[in-house]
C-alpha cells in the first residue's frame, strides 16, 4: 500500500478550528524542519516515490511519539492526532508541536524519523546512494534537521489547513540550512529549553556549540549540534560550512598577524567575483612586498660576504 502524499494536516483533525480555540492563534511551540538532501536531482518519477518514502517515514515517527508519550496525553486530555501540524515544503516537511510539558518530543521525533529513513537503507545496500547521497534506483534518502522553539502565530490558510508562521519557523529553517546530512542543529532558543527543562542533567554534553554562525540578511546567531556516537542513523561529524568557517577566520587571523592588508571579517560575506578577484590581488601584491622585503638588496649581499672574508681573514 503506497502511503499518501504528504497534506498540510497530514493527520485527521479532530474538530475545525480546535488549535486556534485552544491557543488563541498564539502559542507556543516547537518546530522541526526537515528537508531531502539532493532532492532536486533526482528524476522526476524518483522524486515522487522518495516523498512518498518520506510522507511513510513521517508518519511512522510520529505514531512513534504518540505511543512514547501517551500517558501525557492521556492525562493532559490531548489528541496528538488534532494538535501536530504537517507542513509540505516540496522538499521536506515542517512539523510543528504546541504541547506544553513534554520539552523534547520534537527531539524524539527527529530521532525516530531519521531511524525510520535509515533502516530503510538498510534492507538493500546501493553503492550509488552510499557513495553521492542520492540515486535514481532507489527511494531512499538523506535529511537535514532543524529544531527551534518559541511563539507562533497558527492559522487556517487558504486551503483551509493549519498552518504556522513567525520567527519559530523562520529559524528552524535557518538552523537545517546549516546541518550536513543526518544531522540535527537546534537554535539557542531550542537548545536552552530542552536542557533546562529535561530531567537527565547531563544531557547538555550532547550538544555542541557554534557560535556567531551568520544566517540570511547578515545576522548572526548561536547554534548547537546535537550529537550522539551510540546512534548509527545519526551523523555526529560536525557541519562542513560551519568547520570551514572557523578554518577560514583563523587562517584570516593568521594572515593579518603577518601584515596582510585584509579588510574586516564584515567585507568578506557580500564579496561578489570582482570583489574576490581585487581581494585576491592585493593579497598577492602584500606578498611580494614582504618577500621583497625579506630577501637581502644585491650589495649588502656582497658586503656581507666582505665582512665575512674579513672575518676569515
Amino acid at each position: 500500500q503506497q502511503p499518501e502524499t504528504l497534506r498540510s494536516n497530514n493527520l485527521q483533525k479532530q474538530s475545525d478550528l480546535t488549535i486556534i480555540r485552544q491557543h488563541n492563534r498564539t502559542c507556543n511551540v516547537q518546530v522541526v524542519f526537515l528537508d531531502i538532501e539532493r532532492y532536486s536531482t533526482r528524476r522526476t518519477l524518483n522524486q515522487l516515490d522518495v516523498i512518498d518514502a518520506m510522507t511513510a517515514c513521517v508518519t511512522e515517527a510520529l505514531e512513534g511519539v504518540g505511543k512514547q508519550y501517551l500517558g501525557y496525553a492521556q492525562a493532559n486530555d490531548l489528541n496528538f492526532k488534532s494538535d501536530i501540524i504537517s507542513i509540505p515544503t516540496g522538499d521536506g516537511a515542517a512539523v510543528v508541536f504546541s504541547f506544553d510539558g513534554l520539552h523534547d518530543i520534537h527531539l524524539a521525533f527527529a530521532k525516530r524519523l531519521l531511524e525510520a529513513s535509515w533502516k530503510r537503507r538498510q534492507d538493500s545496500q546501493c553503492e550509488i546512494f552510499d557513495r553521492e547521497g542520492w540515486c535514481n534506483c532507489h527511494p531512499y534518502f538523506n535529511l537535514r534537521v532543524g529544531i527551534s522553539e518559541g511563539k507562533g502565530i497558527v492559522f487556517t490558510d487558504v486551503n483551509n489547513n493549519y498552518n504556522c508562521a513567525g520567527g519559530v519557523m523562520n529559524l528552524a529553517s535557518r538552523a537545517m540550512g546549516l546541518a550536513d546530512r543526518n544531522q540535527i542543529i537546534f537554535t539557542e532558543a531550542g537548545y536552552r529549553q530542552i536542557v533546562d527543562m529535561i530531567t537527565d542533567a547531563t544531557f547538555i554534553k550532547n550538544f555542541v556549540e557554534f557560535k556567531d554562525v551568520e544566517i540570511k540578511h547578515g545576522e548572526k546567531i548561536n547554534v548547537y549540534q546535537y550529537v550522539r556516537t551510540d546512534e548509527p542513523f545519526l551523523n555526529s561529524a560536525p557541519p562542513e560550512d560551519l568547520v570551514l568557517r572557523d578554518r577560514m577566520q583563523k587562517s584570516l587571523n593568521d594572515m593579518r598577524g603577518l601584515g596582510f592588508p585584509l579588510p574586516g571579517d564584515d567585507s568578506f560575506k557580500r564579496l561578489d567575483k570582482k570583489g574576490v578577484v581585487q581581494l585576491i590581488e592585493r593579497m598577492a601584491g602584500a606578498a611580494v612586498d614582504l618577500q621583497n622585503a625579506s630577501v637581502p638588496t644585491q650589495g649588502s649581499q656582497v658586503e656581507g660576504k666582505r665582512i665575512e672574508q674579513g672575518e676569515k681573514e
